[in-house]
């Protein structure tokens, strides 16, 4: 996933100003930036599950206090997104009060540009490295064996989610959950083989195949010993040459 860096020395010249404005990003996903005197207020756009789906379709329910912490994922996770885009154009500024994002039960954000930059950037490296992309189709592979394997809450979420096959994307909007978490879970997923993709990039995954045992009856091979430090290798495996024997001494006869 390549960004475009652009966004992000705009972003940054837009809060040393302390602008007040909507930034526009066209490209396979289009988004708007909301900023007021320099400050994040909102990210809209449709390429990650919004505030309102977010609140609807999470696990658990969402207490009063927890909604700023969910709003603020909301705006990372676009953040993160559209910075993985490349940009068909270049972004767009319109000065002037921004207007407020449709309400959906948050609470107002002014979120610091560059302390949001720094972590979503961070994200995009390791997306980098993801076997699979938003909109690879993920199974989960028949277990095979006594296997053990890694499970965080998002992970857990994700496996119950995946009772068909399903994109990150899809399961994102489906569980309420935010996109990039969502992607990684199902990428750390397809590292450790429990999940597959006919999309994933081969990587170097560890040979989980069982490690056959050597049987019984069959001794175990020996090896010579190394030679010692002291004797050159090549010397110590060369086959010294055989005796010649001496010619016999010439003598002279009589005369």
């Amino acid at each position: 996933m390549a960004g475009d860096s652009s966004a992000v020395d705009v972003l940054r010249l837009l809060a040393d100003c302390e602008s007040t404005g909507t930034l526009e990003l066209s490209g396979p996903s289009n988004g708007t930036f909301r900023l007021l005197e320099g400050r994040l207020t909102a990210v809209v756009t449709d390429a990650v599950p919004d505030l309102a789906t977010r609140l609807r379709r999470g696990a658990t329910p969402v207490r009063e206090e927890e909604r700023a912490a969910v709003a603020r994922s909301v705006v990372l996770d676009g953040t993160t997104v559209l910075l993985c885009n490349p940009l068909s154009g270049p972004p767009r500024f319109f000065t002037g009060q921004a207007e407020p994002p449709a309400p959906a039960g948050g609470p107002p954000l002014r979120l610091n540009v560059p302390e949001l930059l720094r972590e979503a950037l961070a994200r995009v490296t390791v997306l980098a490295q993801s076997p699979i992309g938003p909109d690879d189709v993920v199974t989960v592979r028949p277990v095979l064996g006594r296997r053990s394997v890694r499970l965080g809450p998002v992970a857990w979420q994700v496996l119950r989610g995946l009772s068909e096959p399903r994109s990150a994307r899809s399961l994102a909007w489906l569980l309420g959950l935010g996109l990039v978490d969502t992607l990684l879970a199902l990428a750390d997923l397809v590292d450790q083989q429990a999940c597959e993709s006919p999309n994933a990039m081969r990587r170097n995954l560890p040979d989980l195949r069982p490690v056959t045992a050597p049987r019984p009856d069959r001794p175990p091979e020996t090896r010579p010993a190394p030679p010692t430090a002291s004797v050159p290798l090549l010397a110590a495996h060369r086959t010294p040459p055989a005796a010649v024997p001496a010619l016999p001494r010439r003598v002279s006869g009589p005369g």
